[in-house]
């Protein structure tokens, strides 16, 4: 049984992408027999309408999982044994590529060196002149929610990196944006749109107000940009890709006639400005 990872559906930016980016992709890529076969189970599963849409979930899924269990893995590896052991933090490394990535030996030194880049700049601030920098040359507005300083509560602005810095965002002008705390918070450190839970995301007809304030909230907004942004091919970053689309205002909830879903709502969402 094999089955087409579609190219360009998910994380296909190059030029720009962070150390934490190519690790992942390098995973995705290496794995692909193991995910492939996700892939063709969410495509059997997916409704036709969503078939473009769904045969990248389960693949993604699983290929993110097994780089977020790489990434704490190996960050706890460092911390605890790098300076103490530096040979067994490297034999460590090794051994836990070949037990969570599923790869042949052979497979491990194209993975090694990428995990070590991503290692390199996990859990790294900006400079003051860097968070300066950032926040004189982007627009005083928030990536996601579009709100400026004063519209936020009037707290400024955090500098945020778009590829969790947790999982080997770099901490450069190409990887950081301005963001509100709101928004910083909803996403916690969420890469994809994958890791959010959309299980209970379903929405009747003319729902009820409480119902679209638990629905259309920061962090399922967050979550539609991501959907939105990871399948914009023309992308050279992730970061590029959310602001050609930029921030959303609402889900427009109200007043729908059919029940939805998260699917549903992602397709539908348009540009705030």
């Amino acid at each position: 049984m094999t089955a087409k990872v579609a190219a360009g559906s998910v994380m296909d930016f190059i030029p720009f992408a962070t150390r934490g980016e190519r690790l992942f992709r390098r995973i995705r890529d290496l794995c692909r027999v193991e995910i492939q076969i996700a892939a063709e189970i969410d495509r059997r599963a997916s409704l036709i309408d969503r078939e473009e849409l769904g045969s990248n979930f389960l693949s993604t899924t699983q290929a993110f999982s097994m780089f977020g269990r790489l990434m704490k893995g190996a960050r706890w590896a460092r911390s605890e044994m790098l300076k103490s052991d530096p040979v067994a933090f490297d034999s460590y490394l090794t051994d836990l590529i070949l037990h969570e990535c599923h790869v042949a030996v052979e497979q491990v030194r194209r993975i090694l060196p990428l995990l070590m880049d991503a290692l390199e700049v996990c859990d790294k601030s900006p400079s003051p002149a860097l968070s300066r920098e950032v926040r004189d040359t982007h627009p005083d507005h928030c990536i996601y929610c579009g709100r400026n300083s004063t519209e936020a509560d009037g707290k400024r602005l955090t500098v945020e990196h778009v590829w969790p810095s947790s999982l080997g965002g770099d901490t450069d002008f190409e990887n950081l944006a301005p963001a509100c705390k709101g928004c910083n918070s909803a996403r916690n450190h969420a890469a994809l749109w994958t890791e959010f839970w959309f299980q209970g995301f379903h929405v009747r007809p003319r729902p009820s107000q409480n119902e679209v304030e638990t629905f259309d909230s920061t962090k399922y907004r967050i979550a539609v940009m991501l959907f939105r942004a990871e399948r914009d091919s023309q992308a050279k970053s992730l970061k590029e890709a959310l602001y050609a689309r930029g921030p959303i205002q609402s889900l427009e909830l109200e007043g729908r006639t059919q029940p939805v879903d998260f699917i549903d709502v992602a397709r539908e969402a348009r540009k705030y400005y």
